[in-house]
């Protein structure tokens, strides 16, 4: 008989929300007239594990980006921050090996 090996625990992503606090700096002129770029935003990304109340967060820094720039970027720090989330409610729950 073959051992069934478990898949190893997982947080699961319908349990956490996410949310972000930015800024912005500087004047905003018409929207047809002036670039996103021109002007300085940065924000904070913040992920909420809603079982167990657990939450971290990230900072974008402030600086001139565009609107695709800033969408990868809260991309890019959603993806660091799952597994510190991931870790923070193993711990939490006792997950063993974790």
């Amino acid at each position: 008989m073959a051992k069934r090996k478990d898949k190893p625990w997982a947080l699961d992503p319908s349990e956490v929300s996410w949310g972000t606090n930015g800024i912005t700096i500087g004047r905003r002129k018409q929207a047809t007239k002036a670039s996103r770029a021109d002007t300085v935003t940065g924000t904070t990304l913040f992920l909420h594990h809603h079982p167990t109340g657990i939450q971290v967060a990230g900072e974008i820094p402030p600086g001139n980006y565009t609107k695709t720039q800033m969408q990868e970027n809260k991309r890019k720090l959603y993806q660091q921050l799952f597994p510190q989330l991931e870790k923070l409610v193993a711990k939490q729950l006792g997950v063993p090996g974790r």
